[in-house]
């Protein structure tokens, strides 16, 4: 389920993915806390408060050719 939201929604926060998918913020976090670990989701700014995370994998593909 995350990973389809993150095809359409590269760029993501917790919060408002947590109330997009209708899942717990803890679901969500635990989930992007294992696609950092995989390296599939980055975190561009190292703040504690209002993370963002990125598909930059994905965010590369669309790049290309633009």
């Amino acid at each position: 389920m995350l990973l389809n939201y993150l095809e359409r929604n590269p760029i993501i926060d917790i919060k408002k993915t947590s109330t997009a998918l209708e899942l717990s913020y803890n679901a969500v976090s635990n989930a992007v806390k294992q696609l950092l670990a995989l390296e599939i989701l980055i975190q561009p700014e190292s703040g504690q408060r209002n993370r963002v995370f990125a598909y930059e994998e994905y965010l590369e593909i669309m790049r290309k050719d633009t």
